[in-house]
């Protein structure tokens, strides 16, 4: 890349700082530019850097940092997406027990990195009073985890098994756990492993707790003889590792108990592995202690009580695939069936220790659907939060975040179907929401939004409703000056005819109103939202038909865009985000006309 090209795409960051409202308070700055306060580098993931840097709260809003990045050693730098300014958001208002202002910060990710790299990373403040300052980093991505390579392996095969036993062999988990030590690799032989009741401690089978270095894992493995089952034949837990450093768990079955791996609540754990395993059941990995640090969730099936009912089932029928708090964590490439929630962050209002609070967390590549409320929580995280690339279908909620307090939270190129409520949960009133790129179609109102969002952006988007739904855009923001509605793509019509629009006001007293449009251009003069939005149909995409809103097989679906369409070629440009665009502009919705379509669920 050269000079003035460099420096080009960095003036069209700073452009899109200001549409992404980093127009906040500020911290001054020293006579060398130096901004006051801490530069925060988030728990690296294997795909995403984050960051925060806070500053104090005596500026207007009027700064911004913006991003350059490359693999070390090469020689064209790549432009990120500015930092968005965070601060002064009322988040949960009204509601004792949740509501948090944001601090000032700025705050951003460098997303879709190559796992296990290291990127030379330039972050720019500037403040228009004169404060500059330069960030010079150089880190590493996360390596995908894996077992060492000097370990011992250790068998263990079920009591009574007459199966010619490899050295050295054990007839339990726990009778090889117990000798086990930092880098051996436990191979579970085909069977179904159970524990008699009186043999349960507290109602818990297996108590694993050590800590292994990072390098030196304890890997439990199915040994590959056939399906290696642990039934817990209905334990509380049926592996509690609270406490454990770097255990994996990897290709078995899990089932028969309340919890299949209780991982947090008395104590974290730090860098769990859950891999090609089977888990059945109403709360499979559980870790809802805040010190909970990088676990690695891929590549498994789960499996929970509502794959058939979960359109009806009862308010009271509580059960999570993923619950989790903390920092780091990767949840990919899973397939997620029957559950109330499906992968979710765990929370309330965030502790004053930062090194507390729910952030750099990515859930991406998941394969989800049939859940009683949301495909998605992100609910009650904080900063940096990364959902991208899941495909959603059959629930009565897709995304949801109920609430987040600052973000951002990056949402973009996610597929949604069949959502018989929204696709999008901003409920608690969330703060810092960038939701991009996103294909959903929705039984009803695609844009019926629970409550009133704040400093957020929702560009480059698809929502289609259904003949029958109510007003097609049912939503507003509390922050106009620091949000945007804009480049997405709408169904407007109800019965043939244009579908009215509800829009959520809010006075300086923080009364809130609503004011009803009957089309888009009357929206579009009153509020400003929407000015480069376009009209589309579900003759948009390859094959696609209106969600029937019921428990039924899903049609034959291709979602990606016709060429030619109104779609295509309709978005805004959003460094790293959507550089590659085929066209003459980026199209709108998940899929970019001309590139392959991305894979959900477990990988071979």
């Amino acid at each position: 890349m050269t000079r003035s090209y460099f420096w080009m795409l960095l003036a069209l960051a700073w452009a899109i700082a200001d549409c992404l409202g980093n127009r906040g308070r500020f911290a001054a700055a020293d006579d060398n530019g130096v901004p006051v306060g801490e530069l925060v580098v988030e728990r690296p993931t294997l795909t995403s850097l984050g960051f925060r840097w806070y500053l104090a709260d005596d500026l207007s809003r009027n700064a911004s940092v913006a991003v350059a990045y490359r693999c070390r050693g090469e020689s064209a730098w790549k432009t990120g997406l500015p930092f968005l300014q965070v601060g002064g958001e009322w988040v949960g208002r009204g509601s004792a027990a949740i509501e948090w202002h944001t601090p000032q910060v700025l705050a951003g990710s460098i997303l879709d990195l190559e796992p296990g790299t290291e990127y030379e990373i330039e972050l720019k403040f500037r403040h228009p009073d004169g404060g500059r300052n330069t960030k010079s980093l150089i880190l590493n991505t996360r390596l995908d985890p894996r077992p060492f390579a000097g370990g011992r392996t250790r068998h263990i095969y079920p009591p009574g098994s007459s199966a010619r036993k490899n050295e050295p062999a054990y007839d339990s988990l726990a009778a090889a756990y117990a000798e086990a030590v930092a880098g051996d690799v436990l191979l579970v032989h085909a069977g179904v492993y159970t524990i008699p009741g009186d043999q349960k401690k507290d109602r818990r089978n297996y108590v694993l707790d050590r800590k292994a270095p990072a390098d030196r894992p304890i890997v439990i493995r199915a040994a590959g003889d056939g399906e290696a089952v642990l039934d817990g034949t209905g334990a509380l837990r049926l592996i509690d590792c609270q406490g454990s450093a770097h255990l994996h768990l990897e290709g078995l079955t899990l089932r028969g108990a309340d919890h299949l791996v209780y991982a947090g609540r008395e104590r974290g754990s730090t860098g769990l592995v859950v891999r090609r395993c089977r888990l059945e059941g109403s709360y499979g990995v559980f870790a809802l202690h805040p010190e909970c640090r990088d676990f690695y969730i891929a590549d498994n099936v789960f499996l929970g009580p509502h794959q058939r009912d979960w359109h009806e089932a009862k308010r009271d029928s509580d059960s999570q695939a993923v619950w989790l708090s903390g920092q780091g964590h990767v949840v990919c490439y899973n397939r997620v069936r029957g559950f109330w929630d499906g992968l979710a962050i765990y929370g309330r209002r965030p502790p004053d220790d930062r090194s507390l609070q729910n952030c750099a967390i990515d859930f991406y590549n998941n394969d989800l659907s049939e859940f009683v409320d949301d495909a998605i929580e992100l609910d009650y995280g904080v900063h940096n939060l990364r959902c991208f690339r899941n495909r959603i279908a059959n629930t009565f909620m897709g995304i949801s975040a109920q609430p987040v307090y600052g973000g951002p939270a990056y949402i973009w190129r996610n597929v949604m179907y069949n959502t018989t409520r929204s696709p999008l949960k901003p409920n608690q009133y969330p703060a810092g929401l960038l939701f991009f790129h996103n294909t959903c179609l929705a039984h009803g109102s695609a844009g019926r939004w629970a409550a009133i969002w704040q400093n957020s952006q929702i560009l480059n988007n698809l929502f289609l409703g259904t003949d029958g739904g109510p007003g097609v855009i049912w939503t507003g923001t509390l922050t106009p000056d620091t949000s945007r509605l804009d480049y997405n793509g709408w169904h407007f019509f109800r019965s043939g005819e244009p579908s009215p629009i509800w829009w959520q006001f809010v006075d300086a007293e923080g009364k809130r109103s609503d004011r009803v449009f009957p089309d888009l251009p009357q929206f579009v003069s009153a509020t400003g939202h929407e000015q480069h939005g376009v009209v589309v149909d579900y003759e948009a995409f390859v094959k696609a038909q209106p969600p029937s809103g019921t428990d039924v097989p899903l049609p034959e679906l291709d979602l990606r865009l016709k060429p030619g369409g109104r779609a295509v070629d309709a978005g805004t440009i959003l460094p790293n985000l959507n550089d590659g665009y085929t066209g003459q502009g980026p199209d709108l919705g998940a899929y970019e006309v001309g590139q392959p379509v991305p894979r959900y669920g477990p990988r071979s």
